[in-house]
């Protein structure tokens, strides 16, 4: 089981996100000439978009297939859209 201390995803009220600081190794990995995509988030959605299950499951295999998602991050996702709007 993954025990994720501080989730790196974050609420709004209207959007999940996920901050770029959230992932270290993901800064260093970027050519420094995409300054605009190094000081945005790194992915987010609006909540609105995640209501039904089967909504919260496609966010779920959506960030799944990324390379950046570390365990941490998927599960602070479960965790995080459990507690906003519910995973049932």
């Amino acid at each position: 089981m993954v025990r994720v201390k501080k989730n790196p995803w974050k609420f709004d009220g209207k959007n999940f996100y996920l901050p770029r600081e959230s992932i270290p190794e993901f800064k260093h990995s970027i050519q420094s000439d995409l300054y605009w995509f190094i000081q945005s988030d790194l992915y987010w959605f609006p909540a609105s978009s995640a209501q039904t299950s089967e909504e919260k499951l496609d966010w779920i295999a959506q960030i799944t297939e990324k390379t950046w998602a570390s365990d941490v991050v998927l599960a602070g996702l479960i965790r995080i859209l459990d507690e906003i709007v519910g995973l049932r």
